[in-house]
């Protein structure tokens, strides 16, 4: 209050004094203009400038006050809206993850005009008017999102990728992650894309390429990785199978041989890469070799499946196969299968007595189909008619598994 009293005591002051001064006809002011001339008091014409200049401040601030407050309305009612589309896009983004696609492509396209950065919007919207089956829509919103400011160009071609691989398109999946990995070659979706694409085009070999990158860059799972390399070896013993078809089943066998050695250690004793070696080895009639591997494989790694195929096979030699498969009894003398496998064996060397010890232990131990079948054909040959049909009997019932507990059905009379 008494600043205020002081200021307006010096305002009088100087409205007196410049009073004063105009009073003083010492001095004048002459603006010509032409044939216009206007002559005043100088002091006048000082106060008509200033009084000039105060209002043009005047209305320069009373300007930029009006539009500093109508921007702060402007602001707030834009800040209201992107909260409400920062809402909606929120809330499509849960239908999205939920699997409602209609829901959340509405919301998503109805919030992207609203929010600063629409290109979650778009891509979000145009993968569920993809998984609604709205192809076209799906690449309209693709193309606003190439659009949106920013750089999007990666995430957009992995978005089509991934729809293009859902879809089967594997071609123009493949064309569409090309454009990815010239934006950036290292990225590990690009890659993870890629692998999926060579892996549905059976492109063995684009894959055998890409997979020292996956393994680098640690993409997908150990267990994953392993059954990649796996198909890639499965694939690489079928391509030598078939390359040299047109030769002998001898060559053939021996072009085989050298194909799995040549396969990664761990891999030549992979169990799946072995069987298909061993099953295409019997394919092409090279018994001996398939027994070679069977037992040096059985040697190290116990599988009743391979046990079993021991004892199917043809050899030139079948005591010595009795030898070795009589060697495993040591360790596996509870084997059901490898009793079998040595019944087998016997039978093969014609040791009729032996063959049917070793297919009554094996039934003993667990009553296997192949079992009773064996022991009825032994039967049946020994003229043992009646105990060969019991056989026959039992491995039918061995086969049907557990039958259904009922009395003893009446016999019939006519």
């Amino acid at each position: 209050m008494k600043k205020a009293l002081i200021g307006f005591c010096i305002v009088l002051v100087a409205i007196a004094f410049f009073i004063y001064l105009i009073q003083q006809e010492n001095s004048y002011f002459l603006l010509v203009l032409g044939d216009t001339s206007i002559e005043m008091n100088f002091w006048f014409a000082v106060g008509v400038l200033l009084l000039a200049l105060f209002l043009v401040w005047l209305c320069v601030t009373m300007i930029n006050r009006s539009a500093k407050k109508v921007y702060a309305v402007h602001q707030k009612i834009i800040g209201r809206s992107e909260k409400k589309a920062q809402l909606k896009t929120t809330q499509g983004l849960i239908a999205f993850i939920e699997g409602d696609w209609s829901l959340a492509h509405k919301k998503l396209v109805l919030s992207a005009r609203h929010v600063s950065s629409p290109i979650i919007n778009y891509l979000a919207a145009a993968r569920c008017a993809y998984e609604v089956g709205e192809e076209q829509e799906a690449l309209k919103l693709l193309h606003k999102a190439e659009k949106a400011p920013g750089n999007n160009e990666l995430a957009i071609s992995l978005t089509q990728a991934r729809m293009q691989l859902s879809n089967k398109q594997y071609e123009q999946a493949l064309a569409t992650l090309s454009r990815a990995e010239k934006i950036n070659p290292a990225h590990k979706v690009v890659l993870s894309l890629q692998k999926s694409v060579y892996y549905a085009l059976s492109d063995w070999p684009a894959l055998k390429k890409l997979l020292p990158i996956l393994h680098e860059k640690n993409i997908g799972t150990l267990e994953e990785r392993y059954y990649l390399e796996q198909t890639l070896c499965q694939a690489t013993v079928k391509d030598n199978i078939e390359k040299n078809s047109a030769l002998s089943n001898e060559q053939r066998a021996s072009l085989l041989e050298g194909c799995v050695n040549n396969l990664p250690a761990h891999f030549r004793k992979d169990s799946t890469i072995l069987t298909l070696y061993i099953n295409t080895l019997i394919e092409l009639n090279a018994y001996d070799s398939a027994a070679k591997v069977l037992a040096r494989n059985i040697n190290r790694e116990w599988n009743e499946s391979w046990v079993k195929q021991y004892g199917l096979l043809n050899y030139s030699d079948a005591q010595a196969a009795l030898v070795q498969a009589e060697s495993w009894l040591k360790q596996e003398k509870n084997s059901a299968v490898l009793h079998l496998t040595l019944g087998r064996l016997c039978l093969q060397n014609k040791q009729w007595g032996r063959a049917k010890d070793f297919l009554l232990s094996s039934i003993a131990i667990k009553p296997l189909p192949e079992s009773y079948a064996e022991l009825a054909r032994l039967q049946r040959y020994m003229g043992d008619e009646k105990d060969s049909q019991q056989s026959y009997q039992q491995g039918l019932v061995a086969t049907a598994g557990t039958l259904l507990d009922v009395p003893v059905f009446p016999v019939r009379h006519s």
